[in-house]
């Protein structure tokens, strides 16, 4: 999640198909769903309801023990190279497309963003969603089993990668804790989504807390 001065900052335009490290990289391109703002929170058992990170968002792309992170902008996030040349030992696959946001989290787990721009913390890819594995699209199927085949291929020691745990039916609870955390606020995901836009709409909604003290206009 990132303004245009931002964004300018911490990415370059993506490499040529050309380019030595991904020359043999042959998975599709895949643009990322947004999410619709909405004014609040609501339970219902059909939805499940994550943590928002506040930071920037990714789609990981992992094939023959290379990775590379690219933003909602197709470009090629190379100030996080180190992040990204760990990821394929944080999983179990031949190829791989993840999405999940590069934040960079403080001793309590709260997410830093002016900490992860001066380089204070290590970064985190805090995956959320499977939209490719093996050469299998899996992108039409339910939402919570794409979550599981996440979690199956995950290392048991996924560091840098933080799975993205999530709760069903109990939004507003989550929502109310981390405001009072002091976070940006909560993803809400019907069970059964795809990961697709409909007609240029999407399934997945945001609610922000409205006094997040790191509130920035950056995007998703």
């Amino acid at each position: 999640m990132q303004s245009d001065t931002v964004g300018a900052r911490l990415v370059r335009p993506l490499a040529s198909p050309c380019h030595p490290r991904f020359r043999d990289m042959s998975l599709p391109h895949i643009d990322p769903v947004p999410l619709q703002l909405v004014d609040a929170a609501y339970d219902d058992d059909d939805w499940i309801c994550e943590v928002k990170y506040d930071d920037f968002r990714a789609i990981a792309y992992e094939e023959n023990g290379a990775c590379r992170l690219i933003n909602r902008k197709s470009h090629h996030c190379k100030r996080f190279r180190r992040l990204s040349n760990r990821i394929p030992d944080s999983i179990r696959a031949e190829s791989a497309i993840l999405d999940g946001e590069v934040v960079g989290l403080d001793d309590t787990g709260q997410a830093q963003f002016e900490d992860l721009m001066q380089n204070l913390r290590p970064p985190v890819y805090a995956v959320f969603d499977l939209v490719h594995l093996n050469g299998r699209d899996p992108r039409d199927e339910p939402m919570v089993e794409r979550k599981r085949l996440l979690e199956e291929i995950l290392a048991d020691d996924p560091t840098p990668l933080l799975f993205v745990r999530h709760l069903e039916g109990q939004a507003t609870a989550l929502y109310q804790s981390i405001c009072e955390m002091d976070g940006e606020g909560i993803v809400l995901k019907p069970k059964q989504s795809p990961y697709r836009q409909i007609k240029g709409r999407t399934s997945l909604l945001k609610v922000k807390n409205l006094d997040y003290t790191q509130a920035e206009d950056r995007g998703d």
